[in-house]
């Protein structure tokens, strides 16, 4: 039974950069460009970890953020966003030049209109996490994380569903669809699927309203388990628009829209930026508390 240790909402995200922070470190064999077939990048030299920030600050500080978030300037924004980007990347990690131009692409994607979608939120976290930072365990190194491994060798943190703690091994995944084995070590379920303890093989997750068990039998993408234990529980629906949620993971969309310096907020379809709301936070030097 296996799974891929979630990434956390690290990726140089628009609205929450909640990783440990430290100085990453550029690989000298791998020191990549940005590719010809990608314009929203072409001119910006992503070399080196400074030169990626001061990316990720040019491709977030579009003229609607600036404006909405009620920014002194754009110079002012790329500068407080760039630090942002600085001091969230995972600690201990290599940053991995090569796949750089399609994490600060995202990003100017999302911020152009000057409102942020989950799908947008989505497509950052997948571009501008481990496949941007890459861990230092080799294959078959312990790890809790995928900023454990070595991403940039194709291995991420794979966690038996069962285990009691989240400690599990890096290695590359071997995706096994629905219904197939799911014996080996580095087997993982499709993702509408987990592998069952006592067949070994790939099942569908659980849907609303059906019995499930956190580390046993998990819920569909958009459901949760409540709880904890085997026993009595059952798959409920994530939040709607509207709904009170302190953390993102608790609704549907993957957003949770807070005014700065708040804990709690309201799920949201999307955010419009605005000087009063959190997602502002990391474009100002002044973030009013953030997130």
């Amino acid at each position: 039974m296996r799974r891929t240790a979630c990434a956390s909402a690290l990726a140089i995200s628009l609205v929450a950069l909640g990783a440990a922070c430290a100085n990453g470190t550029t690989s000298p064999d791998d020191p990549g460009r940005p590719t010809q077939d990608d314009s929203a990048t072409v001119t910006d030299d992503l070399s080196t970890l400074d030169a990626f920030c001061a990316a990720v600050g040019r491709a977030a500080c579009s003229d609607a953020v600036v404006k909405r978030c009620g920014l002194p300037s754009p110079a002012a924004c790329q500068k407080a966003r760039a630090a942002a980007c600085t001091r969230t990347v995972p600690q201990g990690t290599t940053y991995v030049a090569k796949n750089a131009t399609a994490c600060v692409s995202a990003i100017k994607v999302a911020d152009l209109d000057g409102t942020l979608t989950g799908d947008e939120l989505s497509a950052i976290d997948e571009a501008c996490g481990p496949p941007v930072f890459a861990g230092p365990g080799d294959a078959r190194a312990p790890c809790t994380s995928p900023y454990d491994c070595r991403s940039d060798l194709g291995l991420d943190c794979v966690v038996p569903w069962d285990a009691t703690t989240k400690q599990g091994k890096c290695m590359k995944p071997n995706v096994v669809p629905m219904g197939k084995t799911c014996a080996g070590e580095a087997d993982v379920c499709s993702d509408d699927a987990y592998c069952e303890a006592a067949s070994h093989t790939c099942k569908a997750r659980a849907i609303v309203g059906e019995a499930c068990a956190n580390g046993y039998t998990p819920c569909a993408r958009g459901a949760t388990c409540p709880g904890a234990g085997p026993f009595g529980q059952t798959c409920k629906a994530l939040k709607a628009a509207g709904d009170p949620c302190a953390d993102a993971s608790e609704c549907a969309s993957n957003l949770c829209d807070k005014a700065k310096g708040q804990a709690a907020g309201n799920c949201a379809d999307s955010i419009e930026f605005n000087s009063l709301d959190s997602v502002c936070a990391d474009f100002s030097d002044d973030p009013g508390g953030g997130l």
